[in-house]
């Protein structure tokens, strides 16, 4: 990076719609874990499985935005309003998302509040709910 030379070669717009196509495939997987994981507690487990919330739904977010946009390498470069407001507001989808995104802004910064961090949690598992519907119906949209 010094040198001014990547490591590994930048991602194309077939790269990133290959690998939103991929992530997109497996989002089941999340709601399974996170509504598992609900039911721990104690030693900050509440607090990390909010942290890993995050980091699995913002990609998840910009993966449809990549795929309804075609133009993921814009997309990728938007902070997280500006991706919200690419979303239909009248959606359900969109409403899940801003939820999720409002909830989140309650519980931090403080993130001491164990009735917001469910709320969270059932947002964002709510949001991966809405993710998998348009995933399914997108999916369907694109047999031949």
């Amino acid at each position: 990076m010094l040198t001014g030379h990547l490591p590994v070669p930048e991602a194309s717009e077939a790269d990133l719609q290959q690998s939103a196509h991929k992530q997109l495939a497996t989002i089941n997987e999340h709601i399974a874990y996170y509504c598992r994981d609900l039911l721990s507690h104690g030693s900050g487990k509440l607090e990390r499985l909010v942290r890993f919330l995050c980091t699995d739904l913002w990609p998840t977010l910009y993966q449809i935005l990549t795929l309804q946009e075609q133009d993921g390498l814009r997309v990728w470069r938007l902070p997280k309003p500006a991706a919200l407001a690419l979303l239909r507001p009248e959606s359900q989808f969109a409403q899940t998302a801003h939820r999720f995104y409002q909830a989140l802004h309650l519980y931090y910064p403080q993130a001491t509040s164990v009735e917001d961090a469910i709320c969270v949690i059932e947002a964002g598992i709510a949001f991966f709910e809405e993710s998998h519907l348009w995933w399914l119906e997108y999916g369907e949209e694109q047999l031949p």
